[in-house]
């Protein structure tokens, strides 16, 4: 390890500590005063806030954004941040829905780039030990300083909350730009038309599964809260050193994303067996202790694979991130609501709390037997093709022989493309790009992807440069 590497891991390590650390002061602050005054608008404030920045983040984080405006979107996002902040302390002192709404809003919204920024710095590391090392130290050292933090002062909290999301972007923004420095000079909306392989779709099984595990993790920070607030980690340090130590075990195996994953699902099922025997205290902490690990390994399975996910193609990372941070999202919260209306249950009707408890883990169960056993997620990593360089000449057609009109004509009818998917392939082979074809044949750029994706299909080939050479080839 050279000494950039080594100073690379410390910033990806202390920016991603930070933000863990911060997760306690959201929790306590701004999630748990709406959950006792109003657990509907708290839904609403977080799915919609939450939905609204990663998908304008995925719709608009271009390269030109990139390169010229990442200092104002970081200054953005400070000054958010900072809003979410006040709003929060005089919500606290007025006891204001609205204000605590608008905190919400504002904390999610400012967190957007400082989240993406410290998911595009740990990919600097490239080699999957280091992340797997540093997200274990960032879990350790995170959980540790979750303990200063219960019993604090709330307005000192407020205040530490806001310096640690400073920290955290003030450490990852330089190493976010670098990475994303390297993607493509080539709009996004061209490179996924000339290779639709190198980019993730929303519809990726990838996402379900960071959806489920997010769910449980939402659940499992709810489950036995006491007046909307988790229970104080201080019980639950030893967490991040089981945590660490099954990662580095798994580490040292060629599909270690495969088996964290498959760790994230046997502890959820056991937290899951052991919550169901809530005759105990004992047995109810315990059930706690293992469901918690259970979200290491998920947390720690998310960053490994969405890291791995934007390595393959920087250019595409902003979607990448956006698509598996929005499901997360929208899991955490329902899972939360979940165990909310657990907790109600136990207190209630412990009987109908161990049903409903056991009707979730044989959904889960059945969830694993019909779809994650399907999927590796070594494979749906792999399965993005790195994004290869334009050429300066695409077409590089020879003017003797077969008109490309021709070749084209022959490759169509040997591999029963339509009609507009032959007209379109004509357009491919001659180099044109997504927006050409657009305005040519006047239809929408969702329509030219569907066609683009159909004809690689058809035709077995992953970029525009492997159809050319296949029209090339043809012989008449």
């Amino acid at each position: 390890m050279n000494g950039k590497t080594l100073q690379t891991l410390i910033l990806c390590t202390l920016a991603i500590t930070c933000m863990e650390a911060s997760g306690w002061s959201f929790n306590v602050d701004f999630i748990a005063p709406l959950t006792i005054l109003s657990p509907a608008l708290r839904d609403i404030v977080f799915i919609g806030a939450s939905a609204g920045a990663w998908l304008a983040f995925a719709a608009v984080f271009n390269r030109r954004v990139i390169a010229e405006h990442t200092r104002i979107l970081a200054i953005v996002s400070i000054a958010i941040i900072g809003g979410s902040t006040l709003a929060a302390f005089f919500a606290s002192s007025l006891s204001s829905i609205p204000l605590f709404s608008c905190a919400l809003a504002f904390s999610i919204i400012g967190s957007t780039w400082i989240g993406a920024a410290t998911i595009l710095a740990l990919c600097q590391l490239k080699s999957p030990t280091l992340i797997a090392f540093c997200l274990c130290a960032s879990l350790v050292l995170g959980t540790l300083l979750q303990n200063a933090f219960g019993g604090i002062d709330p307005n000192v909290r407020l205040i530490a909350y806001f310096a640690l999301k400073c920290a955290a972007l003030a450490l990852s923004h330089t190493l976010a730009c670098a990475f994303l420095s390297r993607t493509a000079a080539e709009p996004p909306r061209d490179l996924t038309i000339r290779q639709p392989e190198s980019f993730i779709v929303a519809s990726n099984p990838a996402f379900l599964c960071f959806f489920t595990f997010a769910f449980l993790s939402g659940f499992t920070l709810a489950l036995g809260a006491v007046e909307g607030v988790p229970l104080n980690p201080s019980s639950l340090t030893p967490l991040g050193f089981l945590a660490a130590a099954a990662l580095l075990l798994a580490v040292r195996k060629q599909t270690f994303v495969d088996f964290v994953s498959k760790a994230a699902a046997l502890t959820t099922v056991a937290g899951l067996l052991l919550a169901i025997s809530i005759g105990s205290t004992k047995i109810a902490f315990l059930a706690n202790v293992v469901m918690n690990i259970s979200n290491a390994c998920f947390s720690m399975l998310f960053m490994l694979c969405v890291t791995a996910m934007c390595e393959r193609n920087p250019s595409g990372s902003p979607a990448v991130i956006a698509f598996s941070k929005l499901p997360q999202a929208i899991g955490i919260c329902l899972g939360a609501l979940a165990g909310h209306a657990a907790n109600t249950l136990s207190a209630q009707h412990p009987e109908i709390m161990a049903l409903f408890l056991s009707g979730m883990l044989v959904a889960f169960v059945a969830l694993c037997f019909a779809w994650i056993s399907r999927y590796k997620f070594t494979d749906i990593i792999f399965d993005i093709q790195p994004l290869q360089k334009s050429e300066s000449n695409l077409s590089a057609h020879t003017a003797e022989g077969p008109s490309i009109e021709q070749r084209c004509a022959r490759v169509a009818a040997e591999h029963g493309l339509t009609n507009r998917e032959s007209e379109i392939l004509v357009m491919l082979a001659k180099g044109r790009n997504g927006k050409f074809i657009e305005d040519f044949y006047t239809v929408s750029y969702n329509t030219v992807k569907t066609h683009v994706k159909h004809i690689y299909t058809k035709l077995d080939v992953h970029s525009q440069q492997e159809l050319i050479d296949l029209v090339e080839r043809t012989l008449i």
